[in-house]
């Protein structure tokens, strides 16, 4: 079956250390068992793809025996059939703008609610990444409350993105903060995995959408 896999420059999943055989000419690259008892194979369906976001992204084959685990298809034997060119480290950095610009939405309704209009209207006038940072940081330094609470996390998303080595790297991890604040930030409140999950949900179809898969 047809699926796609996030890896890193060397053609390696970066969770599981697998390796694929990178196509030496053109045409597929070369089988690949997974590894007996141990990491299996692991690729995705375009709805999955936000879960494992990396460098590169291929068009892989998996064959055998092939199960959906929920978040990754598991395969017996796979191999990288073409890259997928669509994605670049461009791509990337307009995820992180997208998870950010929504988180920062989010906050500017918070702090109006809470009273606080002029610091709203800074954060909401912020139209790039830095100012973004910079309005949430200021927002979320002067008093408690949810509209602070979300500021925060606006401005960790946008300066822990730009902490990674890589813009896809950065993307993985504004996406992950961003649907841990819009779910409300605390794992035991009752609805938040519902939240957490229609975030990733969101998240996945802008990706699916931007890549044209």
């Amino acid at each position: 079956m047809r699926a796609y896999a996030f890896l890193d420059p060397a053609a390696t999943d970066y969770v599981s250390g697998v390796r694929w055989p990178v196509p030496a000419d053109d045409g597929p690259g070369e089988w690949r068992d997974s590894m007996g008892g141990g990491e299996p194979l692991r690729a995705c369906t375009p709805d999955q793809l936000v879960w494992w976001i990396d460098q590169a992204l291929w068009e892989v084959e998996l064959v055998g025996d092939v199960y959906d685990t929920g978040r990754s298809l598991h395969g017996e034997r796979g191999r990288l059939v073409v890259p997928v060119d669509a994605w670049s480290p461009a791509v990337a950095h307009e995820l992180t703008a997208d998870c950010a610009v929504r988180l920062r939405d989010r906050a500017v309704a918070a702090l109006e609610a809470d009273g606080r209009h002029a610091e709203a209207r800074a954060l909401g006038a912020a139209d790039d990444l830095d100012a973004i940072a910079d309005a949430a940081a200021a927002a979320s330094a002067t008093e408690p409350g949810a509209g602070s609470l979300l500021a925060g996390y606006t401005s960790d998303l946008v300066r822990f993105a730009g902490f990674m080595p890589d813009p896809s790297r950065g993307a993985a991890v504004a996406a992950r903060i961003a649907a841990h604040a819009l779910a409300g930030g605390v794992e035991e409140t009752p609805g938040y995995d519902e939240a957490y999950a229609a975030e990733r949900q969101r998240q996945a179809n802008w990706l699916r959408t931007r890549l044209g898969l």
